[in-house]
């Protein structure tokens, strides 16, 4: 998801890209490099990456690399975990709906759809597709998103992001396989 804060204080989000079934890496690779490289984004110089804080776990088949590594490897940046606690997530997506500074609604969604995609990602997620599981009597099930949906990937993308960035929660960050060494040689003294 591709979302920009403006100074006037709102928050557009102007494309997203996925890859059902396929990997971080040919995602990155497929939909996003060329994406970046159109018109609309060649003059960026400055992003924000994050996302699902989970994206730092090792993957089973490479324990060398992990999604976080390779949105860093592949774009040449530093992801930034975002908020996993859904009450922080939830609060910042109230945030944003609840907003509207200069009296215009604080968030606004392309109307146009990312090339390569079916359709209008995220406005399919902001009108329903990130939603409570219910049942027949309308009654919420569960108080987190139902994963079942198609659009539950973006609204964790926007959510796990939104958290970190309004509330900045204080976690402590997951140190890196190298600052873990350090740390454990550290731990190993003579006296």
């Amino acid at each position: 998801v591709l979302a920009q804060f403006t100074p006037s204080g709102r928050l557009h989000f102007l494309d997203c890209v996925m890859l059902p079934g396929g990997g971080m890496h040919q995602m990155v690779t497929t939909k996003l490099m060329p994406l970046l490289a159109s018109p609309r984004y060649v003059r960026c110089k400055k992003w924000y990456d994050g996302g699902d804080p989970a994206l730092e776990s090792r993957e089973q088949s490479n324990s060398d690399y992990s999604g976080a590594r390779i949105i860093e490897d592949l774009l040449k940046t530093v992801y930034h975990p975002g908020v996993s606690d859904w009450q922080t997530r939830k609060n910042a997506l109230k945030f944003i709906f609840t907003q509207s500074p200069g009296g215009v609604p604080m968030v606004q969604v392309s109307p146009t759809i990312t090339e390569g995609e079916p359709f209008n990602r995220v406005d399919a997620a902001f009108a329903g597709g990130y939603s409570y599981k219910v049942n027949a009597m309308g009654e919420v099930l569960k108080d987190v998103p139902d994963k079942k949906q198609p659009s539950s990937h973006v609204g964790d993308a926007v959510t796990h992001v939104l958290g970190r960035v309004l509330f900045r929660p204080q976690e402590k960050p997951t140190p890196r396989s190298k600052d873990r060494e350090k740390q454990r040689a550290k731990g190993y003294g003579v006296s």
